[in-house]
């Protein structure tokens, strides 16, 4: 994932103090065409929460830490609770319940509208009541997000970005409580235990507390989740919860009716997919010359884990997913404090990240993704002399046309308003996993003595580009397709709902890597001995699985076959797609959420004496 950012890191800071040629530039590009008419959806956002109840809950870790340096907020762990509102308040008489496990720099509300839209069309379309848990990891019980929760609650967009830039750059105070900071990881050397034993053991915590019956949560109970929430999924279905590996009744899969994964894989651990996935997650997750200290081999001895977690302990490698000057707490904080000013003004023109101080990480980031090419990095005009609205602001963020990161990509639609040019061309095919076309904004104004006095360019949503006879969407000219409908399956303005809705977020700003370290660790006979009660590796066969991935999201390589599994591939999908598909619409075929729902029916059917 990051590898990237740190191969360009010093040739940005380099370019950021060269003195560019602005003489040299002209506004350039072919200008999008005009917007279709939107559609009619099936159902609204205000149809939908009139009938699903959300709560935010929050009990007991599944092992404390016995460590006083901890904040006892990090003691326990959080999900969120969806159910139909006529529903049975004992989740145990639900029809069917889903825990959901977040990827890397996931939170609980990667699902937020997931879980909404399950419980709505379970009761819809089935006539069942179903929950839905989405699970926060510990480690968010260090994210501030007062000045956030204060934000949402103002009247005003202008209100929202004053209240954002107060407490988190200017000393501001909200209740008495002053910003301490965004944390590095040399400030949180406990993040160094938050690994895989605690987070399953917080796992079957929330499973316990909803259902404590485990011949009711093999009836009805399905995990799963997004990305590196598969792996997690294998993990869980390996463990042993007794930590008795003769005492198959503790075994993860006979906890669980079934599992599903999204954009990830469920295999067994003792699988060569299991294992080069998991290598590639870790690998993926961290600089170059952070992966490169790793110590790494398959071989049934534990002197590369001890090794690494000697790394991990003294900070060498950080406890945190950090890498300076380019991704930092900061950086994966700023999607929410976008959300929130867009989702109350989505047309206005952007202009918190203009007035925000930019670290060095900030500026690195989005210099790098506001480029035309590496040669082009850092040099004017570089991304706020562009005038873009609150929401295509956050398209620059996470759509697959403008995001070079495939595993933050989204397909929401595409930007308008002026005119667009390629970047990164040379790139595209390797860098994009589905090969999406890469695309800049090509005016900033008419001459270099004008930047900033450009057109403002908007976003034309899923449904705006295209539709089922006529999907493409062009320049004004019809000969330059930019995006198709089936590259867009996610509707903008749930996205940025998603993005800061609610107590917690979508982003994760202080991931432990210490759970990357653990997964290999998993696979091993040494596992145990480090707490890893994996003692039932080919545990994911053993279960009823279904796997919803996107053509255009993540590669997981040649999969397992295993024989109680589905596979379904979804055309056009990116990485976070399968999450946000709009349901809702007419033009757009549900191939994760609905396939979700009737699995789990036709396995607790199945089951059935």
């Amino acid at each position: 994932m990051f590898r990237f950012f740190e191969s360009f890191q010093s040739i940005t800071c380099s370019l950021l103090t060269i003195v560019t040629l602005p003489a040299c530039y002209a506004p350039e590009g072919l200008v999008p065409e005009e917007r279709k008419p939107r559609e009619q959806v099936l159902w609204t956002r205000e149809q939908v929460d009139q009938v699903v109840d959300v709560s935010f809950v929050t009990i007991d870790g599944g092992e404390p830490t016995g460590n006083p340096a901890v904040p006892e907020a990090c003691d326990k762990v959080s999900f969120l609770r969806f159910r139909h509102h006529q529903g049975p308040e004992d989740a145990a008489e639900a029809d069917a319940a889903f825990l959901m496990v977040p990827g890397v720099l996931e939170g609980a509300n990667g699902f937020d509208y997931m879980g909404r839209q399950m419980v709505y069309m379970a009761a819809k379309e089935h006539g069942k009541n179903i929950e839905v848990w989405a699970m926060d990891r510990r480690s968010n019980c260090l994210e501030d997000l007062t000045g956030l929760h204060a934000a949402a609650g103002a009247d005003t967009a202008d209100e929202a970005r004053d209240i954002i830039l107060d407490y988190y750059y200017r000393n501001g105070v909200i209740d008495g409580r002053l910003f301490a900071g965004f944390k590095t990881s040399s400030e949180l050397p406990f993040l160094a235990e938050f690994g895989l034993r605690q987070t399953t053991l917080d796992m079957q915590a929330i499973l316990e507390h909803m259902i404590p019956s485990v011949e009711t949560r093999r009836e009805k109970v399905f995990v799963g989740g997004h990305s590196l929430g598969g792996l997690h999924t294998s993990v869980y279905m390996s463990w042993n919860f007794a930590e008795d590996p003769d005492d198959l009744e503790g075994a993860g899969y006979n906890q669980v009716a079934g599992a599903f994964g999204l954009d990830t894989i469920v295999a067994p651990l003792d699988s060569l997919a299991f294992f080069d996935e998991a290598e590639e997650t870790t690998a993926s997750a961290m600089s170059d010359s952070q992966f490169a200290s790793l110590a790494r081999n398959r071989e049934s001895n534990d002197f590369s884990y001890r090794f690494n977690l000697r790394l991990l302990r003294a900070g060498i490698i950080p406890r945190n997913l950090q890498i300076p000057g380019i991704m930092t707490s900061e950086v994966i904080a700023l999607p929410e404090m976008m959300g929130i000013v867009a989702a109350k003004a989505p047309d206005d023109e952007a202009t918190l990240y203009q007035e925000m101080p930019k670290s060095a990480a900030v500026r690195n980031t989005f210099n790098i993704n506001h480029s035309k090419d590496p040669r082009s990095i850092g040099a004017a005009p570089t991304m706020e002399k562009f005038r873009y609205t609150n929401k295509a602001f956050i398209g620059l963020m996470f759509d697959n046309n403008f995001q070079r990161q495939s595993f933050l990509q989204a397909g929401l639609g595409f930007m308008d308003g002026g005119p667009m040019m390629r970047k990164w061309e040379s790139q595209d095919d390797t860098d994009s996993q589905g090969g999406n076309k890469l695309y800049i904004a090509g005016d900033a104004g008419p001459d270099h003595k004008r930047f900033g006095q450009g057109p403002l360019y908007g976003w034309a949503s899923r449904d705006q580009i295209g539709t089922p006879e006529n999907p493409d969407f062009t320049d004004v000219d019809g000969k330059t397709v930019f995006t198709t409908l089936e590259n867009e399956p996610v509707n903008m303005d749930d996205f940025i709902h998603s993005l800061q809705n609610g107590p917690t977020n979508l982003t994760e700003w202080y991931f432990p890597l210490r759970i990357l370290l653990d997964i290999p660790a998993a696979i091993q006979p040494y596992g145990p001995d480090h707490g890893l009660m994996t003692y039932h590796p080919e545990g994911p066969g053993k279960v009823p699985s279904i796997l919803l991935n996107g053509a255009d999201g993540i590669s997981f390589g040649d999969q397992l076959e295993l024989p109680l599994q589905t596979r379904i591939i979804a055309p056009g999908y990116s990485h976070m797609d399968p999450m946000f598909e709009a349901v809702n619409s007419p033009s757009q075929t549900s191939y994760v959420m609905r396939p979700l729902l009737e699995f789990a029916f036709m396995v607790m059917e199945t089951q059935q004496p």
